[in-house]
């Protein structure tokens, strides 16, 4: 079964809920797990199929990470787990979102524990997008000598090295896990003074 977070305001309920009740976010505990945070410039594109942003992953249907447009250019933050169960985040383009032809940072992230797992999606400084489990969101990566999924990554196209995507890079990096919510605050801030000085 495939499962979704269709909108945002899902996904709000999901991250509003999640604080415990000191109010510490359960997805800011340092699990172990990854971050991919880039600077996009998305480019206007009609095919309709898939086109990646990102993918990593050592096969097709299962252990993999994704970040993509899909066919109504709705943009698709998907872990398949290593039973071959996509779990997925999915963002419309919209004005409090992402639009085409503007520079925005995209971060994803994940953590992974016996007890709770979550996804997560930020663009610029705000949280868009979450999925939890209350249990293991379980992957296992079986790369040929190095373990670290992040040696598979692709950025434009998919792990089989196909459908592509139209957009601009200015930056991108891959952290060994996910950061607390207000670090990646600190990471935009950063990145949007930086910006405002080269205009």
């Amino acid at each position: 079964e495939q499962r979704i977070i269709a909108s945002i305001s899902d996904s709000l309920k999901q991250i509003s809920s999640s604080a415990s009740p000191d109010q510490v976010d359960k997805a800011d505990r340092g699990l172990p797990g990854l971050a991919f945070q880039a600077v996009f410039t998305i480019h206007t594109q009609t095919e309709k199929r898939d086109k990646y942003l990102m993918d990593m992953g050592d096969a097709l249907d299962r252990n993999r990470v994704s970040l993509y447009l899909d066919e109504n250019n709705d943009l698709i933050y998907r872990i398949i787990d290593d039973l071959g169960t996509p779990h997925i985040i999915r963002i419309s383009q919209g004005i409090n979102t992402f639009q085409p032809e503007a520079k925005y940072l995209f971060t994803i992230d994940y953590g992974l524990s016996p007890d709770y797992s979550f996804m997560r999606m930020f663009i610029n400084d705000k949280e868009v997008g979450r999925y939890e489990i209350q249990g293991w969101l379980k992957l296992v990566f079986r790369g040929p000598s190095d373990p670290d999924i992040s040696k598979t990554m692709l950025i434009g196209c998919d792990i089989s090295k196909h459908n592509f995507s139209k957009f601009t890079v200015a930056f991108s990096a891959i952290y060994k896990g996910p950061m607390a919510k207000q670090d990646y605050k600190k990471m935009f801030e950063i990145w949007a003074n930086y910006e405002q000085k080269i205009q």
